[in-house]
C-alpha cells in the first residue's frame, strides 16, 4: 500500500495484484488517530523543502569581497558567505585588477578576464575550482611571468570530465 497523508486522513491506494498489468487499486481513506498525524506531518518534509518544484533560488549577491585571503558575498537576504581565496585558484593567482573586474549576476559573479563564474551554491556547498582549470590558472600565471615554471611540475595535469 501507498500511503498520501492530508490532515487526519490518510489514503492508502493498494498496489495492482501480481500480473495485474501494473498500477494501483482503489483507494481506502482511513481516519488516523491523532498521534499518528502527527507522525506523518513530522515525516513529511516542512517549508521550503515540500517538493523539487518548491525550491526556491539561491539569493542575490548584493556585493562582493576579494581579497588576498578570502572571496566573499554579502547576500540579500543579509547573510555574509566566503571562502579562503585558494579555494579558486583562478581567482587567487589573479592580478588585483584582474578580480576588481567582475559582474553581478543575480546570484552569482562572472569575471570576464578570467573567464571564471562563481555562485552561491558553490560557495555555500565549500565547493572548490575543478583541478583543471586551476592548473589552466597555473598555466596563465606562469606565462604571464608571475609564476617560475617549475609550478607546472607541482601541478598534474588534470584532463577535465566529461558532462
Amino acid at each position: 500500500m501507498i500511503p498520501t497523508s492530508n490532515s487526519n486522513q490518510l489514503k492508502l491506494r493498494e498496489a495492482a495484484p501480481a500480473g495485474g498489468g501494473g498500477g494501483f487499486g482503489a483507494a481506502q481513506n482511513i481516519q488516523l488517530g491523532e498521534h499518528a498525524a502527527q507522525a506523518l506531518d513530522c515525516a513529511r518534509p516542512q517549508g521550503e523543502l515540500d517538493l523539487p518544484g518548491n525550491m526556491q533560488a539561491p539569493p542575490n549577491i548584493s556585493q562582493v569581497v576579494i581579497t588576498d585571503e578570502l572571496l566573499g558575498f554579502h547576500l540579500e537576504d543579509g547573510r555574509f558567505i566566503s571562502v579562503p581565496i585558494g579555494f579558486y585558484p583562478t581567482l587567487a593567482l589573479a592580478t588585483p585588477e584582474e578580480r576588481s573586474r567582475f559582474e553581478i549576476n543575480g546570484s552569482s559573479v562572472f569575471w570576464p578576464d578570467l573567464d571564471a563564474d562563481i555562485g552561491v551554491e558553490g560557495l555555500l556547498a565549500g565547493a572548490r575550482e575543478h583541478p583543471y582549470y586551476a592548473r589552466q590558472a597555473v598555466e596563465r600565471a606562469v606565462r604571464q611571468g608571475r609564476l617560475s615554471r617549475t609550478a607546472l611540475d607541482e601541478t598534474a595535469a588534470p584532463t577535465p570530465r566529461a558532462a
